[in-house]
């Protein structure tokens, strides 16, 4: 993952973005795979018994397979200096181009200041394997504010050095 951080001129605002490190390649990866889906798919809806509902089943074949393959997520967590923090993600469509993306698909949580507890780098199991997120703790919430994993490996670099 890449850590992209921008300051303003004034100093207001500070913004952390991670993005995967090869985000182009999985966004040209993932177009061609949906490419290749309308190809097969148009080969299976003219070869097989849909010709009545060629239109109809074009549109949804085509419909879910733009649902199902979605650009690679982006994290961003802003911290307002005296307001409080702003984490938002990015998980658009393959076919539109980013800043559109950014407008139609980016979902953003404002924390104010006095609710925030604390942020941390809190450690979590997935599966086989443990994950480190920064997460924010809030008063009043049953649950943690993931703002972006850290480092997502079985043994990080940094325990590895402890432990052997």
């Amino acid at each position: 993952m890449n850590l992209n951080i921008e300051r303003d001129l004034t100093g207001f605002c500070i913004k952390f973005e991670v993005r995967p490190v090869n985000f182009f390649m999985l966004r040209i990866m993932k177009l061609c795979i949906w490419i290749l889906l309308q190809i097969l798919g148009y080969f299976l809806i003219h070869y097989i018994s849909l010709r009545e509902k060629v239109i109809f089943v074009k549109i949804l074949f085509s419909s879910i397979t733009l649902f199902l393959i979605r650009t690679p997520t982006i994290d961003s967590f802003y911290v307002f200096r005296d307001y409080g923090i702003q984490i938002s993600t990015t998980r658009g469509c393959v076919l539109l181009p980013q800043k559109l993306n950014d407008v139609l698909f980016e979902t953003k949580t404002f924390i104010p200041t006095d609710e925030i507890v604390d942020v941390v780098i809190n450690e979590g199991i997935q599966g086989f394997s443990v994950i480190f997120y920064l997460c924010a703790i809030v008063k009043r919430s049953k649950k943690l504010h993931i703002i972006f994993p850290v480092c997502i490996s079985t043994y990080p670099k940094i325990l590895r050095g402890i432990f052997y």
